[in-house]
């Protein structure tokens, strides 16, 4: 809140006064004692007046928040609130009191003007913000910044960051150490084992531990480790094949721990990018994370990723190279895990020949299954043909090999009639030859009508559907229509 102080002469209310409850009042004028306006500015967000001073029953004390100008010399204060006389001063909108024109109202310190000013015999809380420039001698205020750049003796610095752990086996100062969060102890990394150096919390040991009991000195997380010997300085440190170790050359997992600051000692900073591809960007690039080579042979696939996959998670995808062609509903296992069924179009079993051997296959794990996302090898889109129907045969089953090898979703029939194109459920009672639509579900027991002739004279059929054919029952009425060939457009789409 900006809070200004004013001394100036009294003022007198303009034409007749104010009104208990006003909020507004206007004085015959509102200047400084030089003649110039008064603005709001000049007490800050809020001022304080004394109306009729010295009267004992008319006195009042009053704030305004706002002040105008008036084009006839006079000025209208706004927001004007009246003020109790004693602690705790509280403000209250409008006038408690009548005044009449003429009386004289006077900018003064009055007792709420000044419980707006802090007290230094009492506590309490600054809101404001007070800026205090840099100290220059011992007595000045300090400010925060000021502390900070002078912290230490120079940049706001922190040497080590040490945490306190148990080993989880026999450690020396000095060992590299992860941090095994199956039993929350610290054990010695080694550079063989992926689960010891990637995607895990790294430290160096202080001092000696023994297993199941506390570190001595703790584990340094980050910051300058001084338990090191022989180093070359500004050698970057890797995680070594040997537990524990620190190398200056890379192991058989490449992890940069650090760098060397002295002989002795190094800077550690486990996730430092020394310029050189780390492990987790090649282990993307290079496709060891989600890809395998199947390892099997047989409808039961199985394969190794490192780091190893310790559960199944909706969401998992992965690539893998089918060492055989399936021979019908096939499963995968990785790393080890339970078999877990293999399905194409959501929840659909392979079928033979699906996935063909040394093909690269991606699923995805939904929680239940592993869903296909490579198509079926055997998967045709769609296939169409075209097929005729005598109307005076007998009643009997025409069967129309799709050549889908899966059930098809939808069947289309499309038949060129003397009076236009009809089909795709198109009807019309007027005699149209043929009624015609679309299969809509995946059931093979879903049926759809097929109506050919006219009158009484018509053959009708009902359409099924699996993996191999397309069958229509057709039902002779009347005559069927005469011998009349019709032919027809058929369409099966597997989506």
């Amino acid at each position: 809140m900006a809070f200004r102080t004013a001394q100036l002469q009294n003022f007198n209310l303009q034409g007749s006064g104010v009104s208990i409850a006003d909020t507004t009042m206007t004085l015959s004028s509102f200047q400084t004692i030089d003649g110039v306006d008064l603005a709001m500015s000049d007490f800050g967000t809020i001022g304080y007046i004394t109306v009729e001073p010295g009267s004992r029953d008319r006195e009042e004390q009053i704030s305004f928040t706002g002040v105008t100008q008036n084009s006839n010399g006079t000025a209208t204060l706004t927001g004007i609130k009246t003020v109790l006389f004693l602690y705790p001063y509280t403000e209250t909108s409008g006038f408690s009191k009548s005044h009449p024109g003429g009386v004289i109202a006077v900018v003064t310190n009055t007792s709420g003007f000044y419980n707006k000013l802090p007290a230094k015999e009492n506590n309490e809380t600054i809101t404001g913000y007070w800026a205090v420039p840099d100290p220059v001698s011992p007595t000045d205020i300090a400010n925060r910044q000021w502390v900070l750049s002078v912290v230490n003796g120079g940049a706001v610095s922190q040497n080590a960051v040490i945490v306190a752990g148990n080993a989880g086996e026999t450690v020396s100062a000095g060992n590299l150490l992860y941090f095994d969060d199956t039993d929350n102890e610290w054990k010695k990394a080694d550079a063989d084992l992926s689960a010891t150096v990637l995607l895990t919390m790294m430290g160096i040991a202080q001092g000696s531990g023994t297993n199941g009991n506390p570190i001595t000195g703790g584990v340094l997380i980050h910051g300058v480790d001084t338990n090191q010997s022989g180093l070359t300085i500004g050698d970057p440190m890797y995680a070594s094949n040997t537990a524990g170790a620190i190398s200056s050359t890379p192991g058989t997992i490449s992890r940069v721990i650090g760098f060397a600051k002295s002989t002795t000692s190094i800077y550690f900073d486990p996730f430092f990018n020394p310029g050189t591809a780390p492990t987790l960007q090649a282990g993307i690039q290079n496709g060891t994370y989600v890809y395998a080579a199947d390892s099997v042979g047989t409808d039961a696939y199985a394969v190794t990723l490192s780091p190893a996959v310790t559960s199944l998670v909706a969401g998992l995808g992965l690539r893998f190279k089918a060492g055989t062609a399936n021979t019908g509903a096939a499963t995968l296992s990785v790393n080890g895990l339970a078999a877990t069924p293999i399905t194409k179009n959501y929840n659909e079993a392979l079928v033979t020949g699906d996935i063909l051997q040394n093909q690269v296959v991606t699923v995805v794990y939904d929680g239940t299954q592993f869903q296909l996302q490579s198509p079926p090898a055997t998967s045709m889109r769609c296939s169409s043909g075209l097929s005729s129907k005598l109307l005076s045969d007998s009643s009997t089953t025409q069967t129309i090999a799709h050549g889908l090898g899966a059930t098809p979703k939808r069947v289309t029939f499309t038949h060129q009639g003397s009076t236009g194109l009809i089909g795709n459920g198109t009807f019309d009672a007027s005699g149209q030859r043929c009624l015609f639509g679309t299969l809509g579900g995946v059931s093979t027991s879903s049926t759809l009508g097929i109506c050919i002739g006219g009158g009484t004279d018509f053959q009708g059929g009902s359409v099924s559907v699996d993996a191999t054919n397309i069958s229509i029952s057709w039902t002779k009425n009347g005559t069927g229509g005469g011998a009349i060939t019709v032919n027809f457009l058929w369409q099966a789409d597997a989506q």
